[in-house]
């Protein structure tokens, strides 16, 4: 969370913004998925690469036109055609005490938030090392501090 909090921040000047900043859905920018609603993805509205190949867009809830064929229990009943199902209450508990965490801190180069990769690659070894029983700010510190990131535990400012 804390990387691509930063990243937001670094992208399009955002860090300069005082409180708004441009955050957009779908697997052409972020492949964000609604927590409340889930997602699903459909080629309405992808990117289709000049090898054919789609780059499909994530829409919150699910669309008629939905590739996908998972199954989510929401409101007690079940319902096909999910990538990624809503978060049930125990797990929206759990994400919110980890984004009160993860808020706190900022990864940042000089003066600007930092606008760099967090891939799925990077992503699964930050896995890897959080099961292993190392801690978010020493992960982040591994990935960004090479490059000239600071990691800024932003609750010391207020």
């Amino acid at each position: 969370m804390t990387a691509a909090i930063s990243y937001t921040l670094g992208r399009r000047n955002n860090y300069q913004n005082t409180q708004y900043f441009q955050m957009r859905s779908g697997s052409c920018d972020q492949n964000w998925c609604d927590i409340y609603q889930g997602c699903s993805q459909t080629s309405d509205g992808g990117y289709r690469y000049s090898n054919g190949r789609i780059l499909y867009a994530t829409v919150p809830g699910v669309v008629s036109s939905s590739i996908n064929k998972g199954s989510c229990n929401v409101g007690g009943s079940y319902r096909n055609g999910y990538y990624k199902c809503p978060l049930s209450a125990e797990q929206l508990e759990a994400y919110s005490a980890l984004y009160d965490e993860a808020s706190k801190y900022v990864v940042a180069r000089g003066d600007s938030g930092y606008n760099g990769a967090y891939i799925d690659k990077v992503q699964h070894v930050w896995a890897a090392k959080a099961s292993a029983g190392e801690d978010f700010v020493q992960i982040l510190t591994e990935e960004y501090g090479p490059n000239g990131s600071t990691i800024h535990n932003c609750s010391q400012y207020n």
